[in-house]
């Protein structure tokens, strides 16, 4: 029997600074993808287990850049089982004899189910979930930087990955944690996800508290929160409105009525991409991948590629 615990968070919300806090604290976790200056302490991330989600992403036509929610009972199909096996061996290869563990990567807002599944038959009992927020202007403004995505598509992403994660983690123990917490409380914020998932971490000693603190420095916090009054109004309600819901710790029955709004926007989204004519620049169309994928040269095709985009543009992406 092992511990484990599953980060299901939006990109750029905190999650490489909480992964670097639990493996201060003892907790296992991968830290293989190449640190950079976009994370200058590591990502604590497993580049194998993320090119696996974007094959699986394609399988199921979405992709991670996709602001539609995931479709409804996608864990049940079939051919899950597939990528459910090949994420069990990786896992395994890295977990099976360790006391206490944790997984991170954004993509596990999407496809909790089946990491959820993994962790259990490699740790014999149900995992641990961890959310962590971050303000979404804030973190609009750091992916434009990063990943050069536009404002309102940031914050839509940000939301969809939000609501799927948040509905997912239901049949399991769970901590929220603020990003702003985590670097002016961290020894508070560790005993909340202790106490909170039953983890009794390996690490507690007064030294080990102290490197933790001097590696959740404050300049970890480098992305201040964009301009909003630009923002089309329908999505900046929409956002304020996930983001209180968030902070708040409202019920499900919160989120389940924020789902059911973003589904009409997933709604609308399908219907104005089959259009015959191109509807934008980016929408019912091809658009070249970074990768040596398949595009599409017709309006309905499903373009892209089933290798890892242009999520990250650093040495260590090139390298997966």
């Amino acid at each position: 029997m092992s511990k484990s615990i599953l980060i299901a968070s939006y990109y750029r919300s905190g999650t490489s600074a909480l992964s670097g806090a639990l493996t201060l604290s003892g907790v296992d976790m991968v830290n293989s993808a190449e640190r950079n200056e976009h994370n200058p302490r590591g990502y604590f991330e497993n580049p194998a287990l993320a090119r696996i989600d974007l094959e699986f992403f394609w399988a199921l036509g979405h992709q991670w850049h996709d602001v539609r929610l995931m479709p409804d009972r996608w864990h049940e199909r079939p051919d899950v089982s597939v990528f459910t096996h090949r994420i069990l061996e990786e896992v395994k290869k890295h977990h099976a004899d360790s006391p206490a563990w944790a997984v991170k990567h954004p993509h596990l807002c999407r496809l909790l189910p089946i990491y959820a599944e993994v962790a259990e038959r490699v740790g014999g009992e149900k995992p641990g979930v961890i959310h962590i927020y971050r303000d979404p202007w804030a973190v609009a403004r750091s992916q434009s930087r990063k990943n050069g995505l536009s404002r309102s598509h940031a914050l839509l992403l940000w939301a969809s990955y939000v609501l799927d994660a948040e509905r997912d983690s239901r049949p399991f123990r769970r901590v929220v944690l603020n990003y702003e917490t985590l670097l002016k409380e961290p020894a508070a914020s560790l005993g909340r996800i202790g106490q909170a998932l039953d983890i009794e971490f390996p690490k507690r000693s007064v030294q080990d508290r102290a490197e933790i603190t001097r590696f959740l420095t404050p300049q970890l916090r480098r992305s201040k929160p964009q301009q909003r009054e630009s923002t089309p109004p329908f999505i900046r309600e929409l956002i304020d409105e996930v983001w209180h819901a968030c902070v708040s710790g409202a019920a499900p029955e919160v989120f389940d009525g924020l789902r059911s709004r973003f589904d009409g926007l997933g709604l609308l989204l399908d219907e104005l991409g089959s259009s015959n004519l191109y509807v934008t620049a980016a929408l019912g169309r091809a658009v070249p991948a970074a990768t040596n994928g398949p595009t599409a040269s017709a309006p309905g095709e499903r373009q892209g590629s089933p290798l890892r985009p242009a999520e990250r543009t650093d040495i260590a992406a090139r390298r997966t």
